[in-house]
């Protein structure tokens, strides 16, 4: 689906530059393909636009050439340099160096996914740095907007730590890549002075947003653990 969609904004926007076509003429592509499509969604004007949008954003990406999404393989701590995260912010990339990474993490995300990130996080390498948490954590498209809102890839990695001289390398940078500062636990109700214990029964009420606020590599077990 994502590359008929990516294929289907190529044509449209090569006509557009070598026949002149104007904005007038998605109305009518999207009435013709209504007609001729009746039992395919997914071809209406807002959409067919998007599909321009999405060719547009990754043009050197031949998603037609891409294998099956069923077939690719998104491999963890693995060398690629969209996970790589310095000191202080994420490795920054050009569209041109996209054919240098496996660009194939862009037919692992949704197309609803693709089109929040699209709208929402303009800089590439963060794009694709969402990207590869969508695939890895399993984010929804409610917890995607809400990652971005709290601008989580700022927060990553950020914790003050000693793991470089605690840890062997690949420990380190997994540990470096776990951890936030600061987390936001906003869907508590607490009151501007609390203790440990009221934060805590907080937390428990709302285990499933601590942990997902909390990230990969956490589990809750009981109280306390």
């Amino acid at each position: 689906m994502l590359a008929t969609y990516w294929d289907i904004g190529k044509m449209i926007h090569e006509r557009q530059q070598m026949e002149g076509w104007g904005k007038a003429v998605i109305p009518r592509l999207a009435i013709d393909l209504k007609n001729e499509l009746a039992e395919t969604k997914g071809f209406s004007e807002r959409n067919i636009l998007r599909m321009l949008t999405f060719y547009k954003e990754y043009p050197d990406v031949n998603l037609i050439s891409q294998l099956p999404v069923a077939k690719l393989e998104i491999k963890p701590n693995t060398k690629s340099i969209v996970s790589k995260i310095d000191e202080n912010s994420i490795v920054q990339l050009s569209v041109a160096q996209l054919q240098s990474i496996d660009n194939q993490i862009i037919t692992c995300v949704g197309w609803t996914h693709d089109i929040i990130l699209i709208q929402k996080v303009k800089d590439l390498a963060t794009r694709l740095w969402y990207m590869e948490q969508i695939v890895s954590q399993g984010w929804s498209n409610e917890t995607l907007i809400t990652q971005i809102k709290n601008k989580v890839h700022e927060r990553q990695g950020a914790l003050a730590h000693n793991f470089n001289n605690t840890m062997p390398d690949f420990h380190s940078n997994w540990a470096k890549q776990t951890f936030k500062d600061p987390y936001i636990f906003d869907f508590t109700t607490l009151a501007t002075e609390f203790g440990e214990r009221e934060l805590a029964l907080e937390l428990l009420k709302n285990v499933e947003n601590f942990l997902r606020e909390l990230g990969v590599g956490f589990a809750f077990v009981v109280r306390q653990y």
